[in-house]
């Protein structure tokens, strides 16, 4: 047999073997029906609220950051059995307004019957051996800022995360503008004091749009939108720099379509439309584009792969 004959029944396989491996080592087929852990991936995203250990012996304000500081009085935090908490605590708080990625973290920003303008969104967690404390006398919360809007209140929120509604706060945690000199303080603070008599986890500081209505808007997926489901995909809509709203959009199983039936009653809220899909534990897929609440009806985005670190750069440039 002639050489040339050899070699190619020893390479015949090779070549009909090698189309195969390239195509399966070329081609990945996502998960359509991948759970995202929605919690978990804003916080890989975004980051973290952040904890700080506090002693409570001879010490009465801390300073969170250089816009923040809390005090806590003498004697003032009981654990559940009643009995004074005299050492350590770890205080969970965060303002998550400075940066529109950290609007990811909040609660939507609507009530029931209004949209609401965090001017500060705070989240709020005392604790004491891994359990919550109770406020024997009021906490208060020292936020700086020389700005102060008249039609500013205070809202907490109420019933829950199942059907969670934020409602004013009238009495029990209040909200006063002011210059304070608190006890242990080098200076006098100009801003916001929250009062806090009772402990929640979030408050909102702002004040209302207006009259919330229903309107429909429809989000188009222009590639293969049959693919992004809420258990792989979060979509949200996040206002301006002038308007920090945010809320999750809604998902129609019948259309395959995210959307929104929240508005605002003649107003119309410009914002952004971000889209952040999960197909494997390191497969994610990201869209964003422009929207106006009360105006456009139908807006059309295209969804691409994009590496966690690209994502992250584009959210932190919000």
């Amino acid at each position: 047999m002639k050489p040339v004959r050899i070699l190619y029944i020893l390479l015949l396989p090779l070549c009909l073997l090698l189309p195969s491996c390239f195509k399966d080592s070329a081609e990945f087929i996502p998960d359509y029906s991948y759970q995202v852990n929605s919690e978990w991936l804003i916080n890989d995203l975004v980051g973290a609220p952040t904890s700080n250990i506090l002693s409570l012996q001879g010490n009465t304000l801390f300073s969170l950051n250089e816009k923040v500081q809390l005090e806590i009085p003498e004697d003032g935090l009981k654990d559940h059995l009643g009995n004074i908490i005299k050492g350590n605590v770890k205080v969970e708080i965060k303002e998550y307004t400075a940066l529109k990625s950290d609007l990811l973290f909040c609660p939507t920003t609507i009530t029931n019957n209004e949209v609401l303008n965090g001017q500060k969104l705070l989240s709020i967690k005392i604790s004491h051996n891994n359990a919550p404390v109770v406020y024997d006398k009021p906490i208060n919360i020292y936020l700086e800022t020389n700005q102060k809007d008249e039609k500013t209140k205070l809202y907490v929120l109420a019933n829950g995360e199942e059907q969670q509604n934020w409602v004013q706060s009238y009495q029990i945690n209040t909200i006063t503008f002011g210059v304070w000199k608190p006890s242990g303080a080098l200076e006098s603070i100009q801003g916001y004091r929250l009062s806090l008599k009772q402990e929640a986890d979030w408050f909102l500081i702002g004040s209302s749009l207006g009259v919330k209505e229903k309107k429909l808007l429809n989000l188009e997926i222009e590639n293969n939108p049959k693919r992004f489901t809420p258990k792989n995909t979060l979509a949200y809509f996040i206002g301006d720099d002038e308007n920090n709203v945010v809320f999750k959009m809604d998902y129609d199983l019948g259309s395959n379509k995210f959307y929104t039936d929240k508005s605002l009653n003649d107003k119309q809220i410009k914002g952004k439309i971000i889209v952040i899909s999960q197909f494997a534990d390191d497969h994610f897929e990201f869209g964003m584009t422009n929207a106006i609440l009360n105006n456009d009806t139908q807006i059309k985005i295209k969804i691409l792969s994009k590496s966690k670190e690209e994502i992250k750069a584009m959210l932190k440039a919000l």
